[in-house]
């Protein structure tokens, strides 16, 4: 399927690409085992999954919020509750950028 009979790479239309992530998640079957199954390279499958979940994502963003100033010595000062029940605390020295970044890691269970 990747490969043409000349030995060329072949392109694969976003149609095939949908219809085989699609195959993959209702297969039960492991990455390596459906993509050998079906003539894909192990790590165009995993870029195929990892867009079609990134476009169904929701993306992060954040609201400015008036607080009070507040300082509590080694505790937190704002906590994040994901749909999958998990918990992010921060204190008033976290960046946004690293709260997102925690937040991506928590959302997709790699931390």
């Amino acid at each position: 399927m990747e490969t043409s009979d000349s030995g060329k790479p072949q392109r694969i239309s976003a149609e095939e690409r949908t219809r085989l992530v699609s195959l993959f998640r209702k297969s039960g079957l492991t990455q390596v085992e459906f993509a050998r199954q079906n003539g894909i390279k192990i790590h165009t499958l995993h870029q195929w999954l990892y867009r079609s979940t990134a476009k169904r994502r929701p993306k992060t963003t954040f609201r400015e919020l008036a607080m009070p100033s507040i300082r509590v010595p080694g505790g937190w000062v704002a906590e994040v509750v994901l749909d999958s029940g998990m918990t992010l605390r921060v204190d008033t020295d976290a960046k946004p950028e690293l709260i997102s970044f925690l937040i991506e890691k928590l959302r997709r269970g790699s931390c």
